[in-house]
């Protein structure tokens, strides 16, 4: 909502890919009132000693979308001319990554799966973010402190998407839930890392390979990890 997210993956990208690019959308119209309540953020953030200038008046901000690596959208990337700009954007990249920090409510997550996995590159990610939600929202309940996630109880949240879309047979074809990511157990998205390994044209066999090449892949960074805490 604030901008900091999307600066800084232009930003990281841009160092290993100077023509990286950032697409990043937001359905909220209202840029004065998603500027105040930045403000407040940050306010709240210096009172605990944090400090940084917000995303969106960053001076980064213009010239990242000058240089063509940033590019903020107001809207849906659900709209049929968001997807055909999306899809127009895909056929000539290299690698794509699709993350989505939307509503964090279980429909909205799986909407927004359906329409944009298909654009991840093989060996790239779709990434699901908050999934934590649904357990802090289960603990808050339990403590009396419920109220903030009264859809997310009603309705399930991102992690309950999660659960729905791994338990596809389409999504074990072409898809891992790669949990190697989360070897130092600090995540804010537990489970959300879907890693792409095939695509509906790989025949079986292929992707059978693929799996089991990505699956060594983590058994050996394990190995390593545990090697090196001994």
């Amino acid at each position: 909502m604030c901008g900091g997210s999307a600066l800084f993956y232009a930003n990281t990208m841009m160092a290993y890919n100077p023509r990286a690019r950032v697409m990043t959308y937001d359905t909220n119209t209202d840029l004065a009132g998603r500027l105040a309540r930045c403000r407040q953020f940050h306010a709240s953030a210096r009172a605990h000693g944090i400090h940084g200038t917000q995303g969106l008046s960053h001076p980064s901000w213009r010239a990242l979308q000058e240089s063509g690596n940033l590019v903020p959208i107001i809207g849906s990337a659900l709209e049929p001319t968001e997807l055909s700009r999306l899809e127009e954007q895909v056929r000539s990249a290299r690698a794509v990554f699709v993350i989505d920090d939307g509503r964090h409510i279980k429909a909205s997550n799986l909407a927004h799966w359906h329409a944009l996995s298909r654009l991840v590159s093989v060996g790239s990610y779709y990434l699901v973010q908050d999934t934590r939600l649904d357990s802090d929202c289960a603990y808050a309940i339990l403590v009396g402190r419920g109220a903030w996630c009264k859809e997310t109880r009603a309705e399930g949240g991102p992690a309950a998407a999660i659960a729905s879309i791994v338990s596809s047979s389409s999504f074990r074809r072409e898809w891992v839930q790669d949990r190697a990511v989360e070897q130092w157990g600090v995540t804010q998205h537990p489970g959300g890392y879907l890693r792409r390994v095939g695509t509906p044209t790989d025949n079986p066999g292929n992707l059978t390979m693929a799996r089991r090449r990505y699956l060594a892949g983590v058994a050996r960074r394990q190995s390593a990890a545990q090697l090196a805490h001994h």
